[in-house]
């Protein structure tokens, strides 16, 4: 799921989406304006493409 996809399932609970770094402190402004820039979604993961059943 995507970040915009997120923060609509959020925003009805009234609560702000705060991005948080692996031990829950906060991250960096670049480190935001990259996630905002790709929407929280690797390239690599964008062109994912499976190579087979499971």
């Amino acid at each position: 799921m995507r970040i915009y996809g997120i923060a609509a399932m959020v925003a009805p609970t009234g609560r702000p989406l705060r991005q948080r770094t692996t031990s829950y402190g906060v991250p960096d402004e670049d480190r935001l304006a990259a996630a905002a820039a790709s929407d929280g979604v690797c390239q690599s993961v964008r062109n994912f493409v499976p190579l087979g059943r499971l």
